[in-house]
């Protein structure tokens, strides 16, 4: 019987081995497998990238962008005349009767509030460096 036994508990440990190898030889398996599809899609994305970075910078050439304006007729160009208007804080609209019951007092005080830090509205037309 002593005998027996230690066959069968060598033979259980031989065989919990050999089970136990050729798990951690599948999981080895499966994981390298992931890995080599994980780097293919990467090298497809990289590629894709590569061509995507390429197309727009090609679409945001000026020379491309000269061409489309030339295409389109685009006559695009400075005014010849620049007109600045200046409006004056206190200068009073005549309102009718209807647009004078439509402002409540509430709200002409606070856009008189707001109103009185903006002096002149005007438009640049030459780039600030």
């Amino acid at each position: 019987m002593k005998g027996a036994s230690r066959l069968i508990l060598r033979t259980g440990f031989i065989s919990l081995f050999f089970l136990l190898y050729v798990h951690i030889n599948l999981s080895l398996f499966s994981l390298s497998y992931s890995i080599h599809q994980k780097s293919q899609e990467l090298g497809k994305q990289a590629e894709d990238y590569r061509r995507l970075k390429f197309e727009v910078n090609s679409l945001k050439a000026p020379n491309r962008l000269a061409e489309e304006i030339k295409n389109h007729s685009l006559k695009l160009g400075l005014p010849s005349e620049v007109h600045v208007f200046e409006i004056p804080r206190d200068m009073k609209i005549p309102l009718s009767s209807v647009d004078r019951q439509s402002i409540h007092p509430l709200s002409k005080g606070i856009l008189d509030f707001f109103g009185q830090w903006v002096n002149v509205a005007q438009a640049k037309t030459e780039d600030n460096p």
